[in-house]
């Protein structure tokens, strides 16, 4: 008990002063053949993708969103279902210092009202999907200035095409086509990266 009174005193956390995760996953795909992710869904498709895939998908997603505007501390919400795409939005919209708010892709019209007003969502990143349940949020969501859907046309969004996983064995989703960015920028390990949100069913998550 002494050494762990001990230890509990002296523990301080090795964090560094600024630190962005975008950044190490940029730093693994130097090892070309690292595998990051094996994927596969219900009907049989997969894909396989190195830290290398993630690295550049990453990049270009991260692109889109600094051309749209968005800045360190901006929330963008990212409604997706478990697709390859979802961690590169993910890691793409933390290289920007977004504030990353995952909502999965089973929740209701007034669940994602909430998180974007909630939070202050500037922009929305979602799936054919979910397009039209998204959509209904603009005249409910003002700080939401910008749509992007991964997949089709749809008016009033930005496209975003997928292409092929790397080694993919069948046709897989995977990835828009953005155009390459600079290293992420380094974040302060005191500002907010992620903001979740519980769910229950009898009142709004908090």
């Amino acid at each position: 008990m002494d050494d762990y009174e001990k230890i509990y005193r002296e523990f301080r956390w090795n964090t560094p002063e600024y630190f962005n995760f975008g950044n190490v996953i940029d730093e693994f795909s130097t090892d070309h053949n690292r595998v990051a992710l094996l994927w596969e869904d219900q009907e049989g498709n997969r894909a396989h993708l190195t830290f290398g895939d993630f690295k550049e998908q990453s990049n270009r997603i991260a692109n889109v969103l600094r051309e749209l505007g968005i800045a360190p501390g901006d929330p963008v919400l990212l409604v997706l279902p478990r697709i390859p795409i979802w961690q590169a939005a993910y890691i793409g919209a933390l290289k920007t210092g977004a504030i990353v708010v995952p909502c999965t892709a089973m929740l209701r019209e007034k669940d994602l009202v909430y998180r974007a007003n909630h939070s202050g969502a500037k922009a929305i990143i979602a799936s054919v999907d979910s397009a039209t349940m998204v959509g209904d949020l603009r005249s409910q969501c003002p700080t939401l200035a910008h749509y992007l859907i991964i997949g089709a046309t749809r008016s009033g969004w930005k496209r975003r095409k997928h292409r092929r996983g790397s080694r993919s064995s069948r046709r897989a989703p995977a990835t828009p086509q953005f155009a390459t960015t600079p290293r992420a920028p380094p974040r302060n390990p005191r500002r907010c990266s992620t903001r979740m949100a519980t769910s229950i069913a009898t009142s709004s998550p908090g």
